[in-house]
């Protein structure tokens, strides 16, 4: 991702949009979040390892047959996700 699109690393917050289909839930007793990307496409799909990730928390990017991403899985998700996010998604 260029500097041009995400102002480099130590550019300030992301705008927050909502984006139509997207689910975040959220099983606070274990601590792990899914942000499902597309809910038909997620069962099913292949995983892969986030690099960069800090220290006592892991991210699963999951991919459907084509290559597309379908899902992330945050474990560890109180350390990398802001507590408003998690206090909005929907509970497991």
């Amino acid at each position: 991702m260029s500097s041009k699109w995400y102002g480099g690393p130590m550019a300030g917050p992301i705008p927050s949009r909502s984006v139509e289909g997207m689910r975040l839930v959220y099983d606070p007793e274990l601590d792990v979040a899914l942000l499902v990307v597309d809910e038909g496409a997620a069962a099913g799909a292949r995983h892969a390892a986030v690099a960069g990730v800090p220290a006592g928390s892991y991210v699963d990017a999951e991919y459907d047959e084509g290559g597309r991403l379908v899902a992330f899985e945050v474990l560890g998700a109180r350390k990398v996700l802001p507590p408003e996010v998690l206090a909005r998604a929907e509970r497991e």
